[in-house]
């Protein structure tokens, strides 16, 4: 599949980036505080094991999968390419130093680049495990090209400098669609890190029929439930 520009690049606002402590009961990973269940406590489990797969020691968590904090989520935003709209989050931010190395949670071959022109801090890169899932790395001084296998573990790319946008971090993502996406219904709703709708519901529908939470996509790469 050939590089492709999606829909322009990311609206440039200035990200919120206190950090949630959210649906998941979470704090920064590797600090976590009490959570309310079994279930919550396993799935913050496999986020510290997410989070030490993708950037190694150090890291904080600063957006989770359909954030409730995240801009446009309960009151619509003016974007510059979607309009007047709600937003959905449609992955998890792992936040670290620009330049710290980003590695694969799945084997797979790379099907695109996200906006290749522009910045790296707007690019991303799209990754087939060749089963259900195109992981998308986001923010990032990429070193895969399009066409490439990678392994489980393989440096996708570096975290970029963000240019005093947002805290420097990289946006892992997973779609159940294939990525990039030509298909122009898919592209009215749906960016690589932001589902979209005239409502909140329209937003959240379109993230939930597309995206799946990285974090049970990498739990099942695992052979565990989340």
């Amino acid at each position: 599949m050939d590089e492709l520009q999606l829909n322009g690049p990311l609206s440039r606002r200035r990200f919120q980036t206190s950090l949630l402590t959210g649906i998941l009961g979470l704090g920064t990973l590797g600090a976590l505080g009490s959570l309310p269940t079994e279930a919550e406590a396993a799935c913050s489990v496999t986020a510290n094991r997410m989070m030490q797969a993708v950037i190694g020691p150090g890291g904080k968590l600063l957006r989770q999968y359909c954030d409730p904090l995240y801009r446009g989520y309960s009151k619509p935003v003016d974007d510059p390419v979607y309009g007047h709209v709600y937003v959905r989050h449609t992955g998890r931010d792992f936040s670290k130093a620009p330049g710290s190395p980003v590695r694969a949670v799945a084997a797979g071959r790379v099907t695109g680049i996200m906006n290749p022109h522009s910045p790296p801090r707007w690019q991303a890169a799209v990754v087939y495990d060749g089963g259900s899932t195109w992981w998308i790395y986001g923010h990032l001084n990429l070193a895969v090209r399009v066409g490439q296998v990678i392994n489980r573990g393989q440096i996708v790319g570096t975290i970029a400098d963000p240019g005093g946008l947002w805290s420097p971090h990289v946006h892992v993502g997973a779609y159940k669609i294939p990525m990039p996406t030509r298909t122009e219904s898919v592209q009215r709703t749906l960016s690589w890190g932001r589902a979209y709708g005239r409502t909140g519901a329209e937003a959240q529908a379109s993230a939930l029929r597309y995206t799946v939470d990285p974090l049970v996509a990498f739990a099942r790469t695992l052979g565990e439930a989340c």
